[in-house]
């Protein structure tokens, strides 16, 4: 098997386990969506396991705020996901966590929009 086969494989397998998280991904999509009027432009599905997740999911907004949202087993694997996804390195980067999901916001823009559309999507998962 090849290193791409490999990887697509690892993300068949990791997409079985999408749903099982509170919230799960797609609540989180639908609430930036219907919540926080978020215009989401792109998705895809990065590699879990490196933060320790079951499941992530990444989309973009029409104003360039990169949101990816990763399914984790409990509250306890979440909080050491979050610390794994942390890197000061990102400037404009903030990694959220409510219950057993986590949520990293990384903005590409200073610009008004890209700012408050962030700030949307923050409160957005943190009330859910």
């Amino acid at each position: 098997m090849s290193g791409l086969d490999g990887v697509g494989a690892e993300l068949a397998k990791e997409k079985s386990m999408e749903g099982k998280s509170d919230p799960t991904a797609t609540s989180v999509w639908a609430a930036f969506r219907d919540k926080g009027h978020v215009e989401l432009v792109e998705e895809m599905q990065p590699l879990a396991r490196p933060v320790g997740a079951r499941f992530c999911e990444r989309m973009t907004s029409k104003h360039d705020v990169y949101a990816v949202v990763c399914e984790f087993a409990d509250e306890e694997s979440a909080q050491k996901g979050a610390k794994a996804a942390a890197n000061a390195r990102f400037k404009n980067r903030e990694v959220l966590e409510r219950r057993s999901a986590t949520c990293a916001i990384h903005r590409t823009s200073d610009s008004a929009e890209a700012v408050a559309e962030a700030k949307r999507m923050k409160e957005v998962f943190l009330s859910l």
